[in-house]
């Protein structure tokens, strides 16, 4: 009775084809996370941004709502979460103004008591990037004068309009 011999050939301690391709594999796995990590770093940059002024008025509100609006405050935006600044300035607190028609449909202005309503003006310090497009804020959401948009500040929820958007 002979003993087979049982050696493999190519068993030894070289690389073959398939250990090959797998160090391949996790090196392009490792170069594209890199990669993608320094994307996002590059993006949440904040270098590329900068100041910005945005104008902005709250119609017909509670009079003592005025007392809800603190320099400093920061102004976030409801629907996404993104901050939109911080409350640089009340600039205006007038009487809410309503307009209608007496019966003759003539159009007449109508001021609520000082005590009552309020229409208030001010501005808010942003990040962002002006291009042919518009402002984005953050570098990344699109904000527009003329748009009414949800916010919240750290004393109240409310609606604001974009008047104006200027460089600091």
């Amino acid at each position: 009775m002979g003993q087979k011999n049982t050696k493999k050939r190519g068993s030894g301690t070289g690389l073959n084809l398939m250990d090959f391709v797998v160090c391949l594999l996790i090196l392009i796995c490792l170069v594209g996370a890199v990669i993608r990590i320094g994307r996002v770093n590059w993006l949440a940059n904040d270098s590329d941004l900068d100041d910005y002024e945005v104008y902005f008025s709250v119609n017909n509100i509670s009079y003592i709502s005025e007392d809800a609006f603190v320099k400093g405050d920061t102004v976030t935006l409801c629907e996404n979460g993104m901050v939109l600044g911080t409350l640089k300035s009340i600039d205006s607190v007038l009487p809410t103004t309503m307009y209608v028609k007496d019966l003759d449909g003539n159009v007449l202005s109508v001021n609520y008591p000082e005590s009552t309503r309020i229409d208030l003006t001010g501005t808010i310090l942003s990040k962002g990037q002006m291009e042919e497009d518009g402002y984005f804020l953050g570098g990344r959401v699109y904000i527009a004068p003329g748009k009414t948009y949800a916010v919240q500040s750290e004393h109240m929820d409310f609606t604001l309009t974009v008047l104006d958007i200027e460089e600091d």
